[in-house]
């Protein structure tokens, strides 16, 4: 219930919560979440973070 509300609920709230703009802000609000006993509420991010790694490590692959 928790989860759904605080990501259901307006847009802004939401990427302020669980940022994706940097791997950096991303990893941060994981395991702000995670030591308070909310880590349910992460599914989404550490999803996010798998993805965007293979999208980081592809781009410096080809940029050496």
């Amino acid at each position: 219930m928790v989860r759904r509300r605080m990501i259901d609920d307006d847009p802004l709230v939401r990427d302020a919560l669980f940022p994706t703009d940097s791997a950096k802000n991303t990893r941060f609000a994981i395991n702000f979440f995670t030591a308070i006993g909310l880590g349910g509420v992460t599914e989404s991010l550490r999803e996010h973070l798998v993805n965007n790694r293979a999208c980081i490590v592809n781009n410096r692959s080809y940029s050496t």
